[in-house]
């Protein structure tokens, strides 16, 4: 898709696959954002390199961030910012399973930044709890 001035979402897409590749990454740029639907975007999180979202302007509504990353194991507390916005009240979440995505020993997820952009960030894993052997 190449750079827009408005986009209007009234449902969301449906994409049965992406595949994440270290090549052809783009940045989707646009003047406005409005409506409801997905976007579905890859990752390099071990080279710091991702599609990404750039609204100019305001934004508003709920959107739903599906992400495939190449599995290439990142450094340990990388970030990378995946969405930003001029403002408005719009809410990006993460829409893969969990909300959470592994990426080699990592989970990621999709943070609100609280400044109009949101950032991919490795969260804690849980560990199951073992019993104590006595």
């Amino acid at each position: 898709m190449s750079d827009a001035n408005v986009i209007m979402m009234d449902e969301p897409v449906t994409r049965s696959s992406v595949t994440a590749s270290a090549e052809n990454f783009i940045t989707l740029t646009t003047n406005t954002l409005s409506g409801n639907g997905n976007f579905y975007m890859r990752t390099d999180m071990a080279n710091h390199q991702s599609d990404q979202l750039n609204v100019t302007g305001q934004a508003t509504g709920d959107f739903k961030i599906f992400v495939t990353d190449t599995g290439a194991s990142p450094a340990a507390g990388d970030s990378l910012t995946l969405v930003t916005t001029g403002g408005g009240d719009a809410a990006f979440t993460l829409g893969n399973a969990g909300g959470v995505v592994d990426i080699g020993t990592y989970e990621y997820t999709l943070l609100d930044n609280g400044n109009h952009s949101w950032s991919w960030q490795r969260i804690a894993r849980k560990l199951p709890l073992q019993p104590l052997m006595c």
